[in-house]
């Protein structure tokens, strides 16, 4: 969608996405993007959210997803799949503390400590699933290193995939070494296992003599 100044005049007709709905610029990455508006219930807090995204990123792509209220899950991958492509331990991660059940960037940092996260307490058999369809999507996406992908449940507490990180940073207080920890290991061990994984890899193609 084109977040043009004007673009999104209240005319009458009906949104073209199911509400509730999570609004943020394309052109952003985890939480930064999102506006204190961002979670929109109605049409008219919809429009309102994207004429203030109109003003703040002029030109740049919106994305709309659908609202999903339940706890997220994340799966950390590390290394690559023709050689040794590792999963972390499932991490949860509960934001129903914060208002309105999610995190806007204006609010990230405060808001970073209402956050509840801790291994994911999921029946054996989906949390193989969620591993096993991360592990598809790290190969069929051309993924390289490590990357993680996120999942969300709705209000039915369905699964869905709610995206994919192939860049995911790797703060003291990140989702990755959330996962390190759960694992027993910490930061220096994720840095040590990815810088291990890329000489493997660029070793394979002839890059690397080192």
């Amino acid at each position: 969608t084109d977040c043009a100044p004007g673009t999104y005049a209240d005319t009458g007709g009906a949104m073209p996405f199911p509400l509730p709905a999570l609004i943020k610029s394309a052109h952003a990455s985890g939480a930064f993007g999102v506006p204190r508006d961002g979670l929109v219930r109605t049409q008219a807090e919809a429009y309102t959210c994207l004429s203030g995204l109109a003003r703040t990123h002029s030109g740049h792509p919106v994305l709309v997803q659908e609202f999903l209220p339940g706890p997220a899950y994340s799966v950390g991958l590390i290394g690559n799949p023709d050689d040794r492509l590792e999963a972390l331990p499932v991490l949860r991660t509960d934001f129903s503390d914060l208002p309105g059940n999610f995190l806007p960037a204006d609010g990230q940092l405060p808001a970073m400590g209402a956050l509840r996260r801790g291994a994911a307490q999921l029946p054996a058999a989906e949390l193989a699933r969620l591993v096993e369809n991360s592990r598809h999507l790290f190969t069929r996406l051309g993924l390289r290193d490590w990357a993680r992908i996120d999942f969300r449940a709705d209000a039915t507490g369905t699964l869905r995939l709610l995206g994919v990180n192939p860049n995911p940073s790797c703060a003291f207080d990140s989702r990755m070494v959330h996962m390190a920890r759960l694992a027993g290991r910490d930061c220096t061990w994720l840095l040590e296992r990815l810088t291990e994984g890329v000489r493997a890899r660029l070793v394979r193609q002839g890059r690397c003599d080192w």
